[in-house]
Order: C-alpha cells, then structure tokens, then sequence
C-alpha cells in the first residue's frame, strides 16, 4: 500500500474493459476511481464486496442497499462460507459456496471470486453461472496454500 499513489491506469496502460479496485490507500482509491471515469465509466459496472465492506460503504455514505445499488446497478456482496447475493436489474438470488475438500489457507478467495466474476463476465455467461464460477475459482483458492 505505501506505492498505491504511485500506480496509475492512465494514458500508459493498455486499454481495459474490466478494473478491480480493492481495498488500499483511500487517497489512491480515489485516483483509480477518477482514472476509470475518465476512461469512459460513468459510475462502476458492478460493486462487488464482501458483507464488512457494504456495511462499511453503508456507514460512511449514509446509503441503503437498495440505493447503493441503484448507484452502481449491479451489486455482489459475498458472505464467506455462507455463499454470495447477486443483484442486477430484477435479479436477486443467493450463491451458494462450492464446498472445498479442504480448507488449506482462505487468503485470497475474495480475490479469486472476484476474478472468476470478471472472467465469467467476459465469457457471458449469466448472472446465476457466473456467481457459481466464482465460488468455485474461491474454492480452489483456499483448498491451497498462499493466495
């Protein structure tokens, strides 16, 4: 986090449909968040976070759920070994865990599901598959050691 400011997507980088902004340096949160709009984004495609996040996004903006979703369309919020919600549009379901065989090390499974969001996003597939590739792609994550 101490060279967050320091990264930049700007005129440099290679053109990208899809960012992650993840938790870090709130000043180069911010940055990144300007960055994609000046790219194009007029608000995000998608929030995705895990239940601390949307109460933390929820405390600090005054915001409701219902709200923050009207804001960014489409929310996904993971509950840990309780699965996912998905809400876009008039779709709201639950996403339930893929079970590990094992449970090795959890680091990196918001990663992987969130990285297993974006690629099902890039295959197209629905909403309803692409929140159970997810949870798989976070499954195999903490079935191993290390992120």
């Amino acid at each position: 986090m101490g060279h967050a400011g320091k990264l930049s997507s700007g005129s440099d980088a290679p053109e990208t449909d899809l960012a992650i902004i993840s938790p870090n340096d709130p000043e180069a949160m911010k940055a990144y968040v300007a960055e994609c709009k000046d790219s194009g984004i007029d608000g995000c495609f998608l929030l995705a976070v895990n239940d601390y996040e949307l109460h933390l996004i929820q405390d600090k903006t005054g915001l409701s759920e219902d709200e923050i979703v009207a804001l960014s369309r489409r929310l996904i919020v993971t509950l840990g070994g309780n699965g996912s919600r998905i809400r876009v549009d008039d779709l709201e379901c639950h996403i339930p865990v893929a079970l590990p065989v094992e449970v090795a090390d959890p680091t990196g499974a918001g990663g992987a599901f969130r990285a297993g969001i974006m690629r099902a996003l890039q295959l197209e597939l629905n909403w309803k598959t692409a929140g159970r590739f997810a949870a798989l792609c976070a499954t195999y994550a903490i079935e191993h050691m290390g992120p």
